[in-house]
């Protein structure tokens, strides 16, 4: 086995880029076999691993395409080591079908919003209109844990969302204890909301009758913590004014921001597209964090 503290770690070893269309297919299957081994909450719940791939790829083909999702490749060799399937955050996600095996977890991330929107200063007028960027699904590649490769990745999601110069947040929802860590500690995201499973029960009928009224019953034992979910947000450019440059983001623009939240209405919302000069394939910044803690999951 390789001594990796010997190898390249972090922005030494790799480089960040867009990811290709021919890497998606690796992607998928590197969130799979992470989700289905290493993700408590997934394993917990028992989603077949088709499953998975059918939701991930639901999620986060077209983003792909447009140019959203980031890759980090070994320097040395050229391979893929690790990844972040990025969306363009929509306010009213569809939800999943009735009797989906993830819809526990769905659940237990709409209390997560709501007590963000209700508690805290989230950038509820960036999703409004169309400007933030969400992180999903990330990965490493087998052979490369403990080398910086999640932090890297995650350490240029804000620059990366600031050259579209369409994006005014980074949100991602944290439920793994290495990544939780990355977000809030070493990258200093603000922790908008937080939820322990254990404390999560459902409250409609209709929850109840698919997955009983104690979905993660048990989820914690033979662990040493407790599983919880975060809503984490990072603000572009926030040094220089950012929480509140924009008008949409100003404190007086709150209450219309919730009411066309509520109202599902989407005049305020612009689609993202790929500009036809936006060919950036490896996209180069500065100022990034390195660790020696593997990560497997967002």
């Amino acid at each position: 086995m390789a001594n990796t503290t010997t190898l390249p770690k972090g922005k030494d070893g790799f480089t960040v880029e867009v990811m290709k269309e021919e890497d998606f297919d690796t992607c998928l299957d590197i969130a799979v076999q992470a989700f289905s081994t290493r993700n408590k909450v997934v394993m917990h719940l028992k989603v077949p691993r088709q499953h998975l791939k059918a939701n991930f790829k639901k999620d986060s083909y077209e983003s792909m395409k447009q140019g959203l999702a980031l890759v980090a490749r070994d320097k040395s060799n050229g391979k893929l080591a690790g990844f972040l399937f990025n969306v363009q955050q929509y306010p009213w996600p569809k939800p999943l079908p009735k009797g989906d095996p993830l819809n526990p977890l769905y659940d237990v991330g709409d209390t997560l919003y709501e007590k963000a929107f209700s508690e805290n200063g989230i950038g509820l007028g960036a999703v409004i209109t169309g400007a933030v960027l969400r992180v999903g699904a990330g990965g490493t590649a087998d052979g490369y844990e403990g080398r910086g490769v999640g932090t890297l990745l995650r350490s240029a999601c804000i620059p990366f969302a600031k050259s579209k110069k369409v994006f005014r947040r980074v949100w991602v929802e944290p439920a793994h204890g290495a990544t939780f860590h990355i977000w809030t500690n070493k990258l200093k995201y603000h922790l908008r909301s937080e939820i322990k499973f254990k404390d999560w029960k459902p409250t409609k009928p209709s929850q109840i009758q698919q997955y009983g009224p104690d979905p993660w019953k048990d989820l914690d034992n033979g662990s040493d913590r407790i599983q919880k979910i975060g809503m984490c947000e990072g603000v572009i450019d926030e040094e220089e004014g950012g929480l509140r440059r924009n008008c949409y983001d100003k404190a007086c623009c709150y209450g219309f921001m919730l009411c066309a939240l509520l109202c599902k209405c989407t005049c305020c919302w612009k689609k993202y597209t790929k500009s036809a000069d936006d060919n950036v394939s490896i996209f180069e910044f500065d100022d990034v964090i390195t660790t020696t803690a593997g990560v497997d999951k967002v």
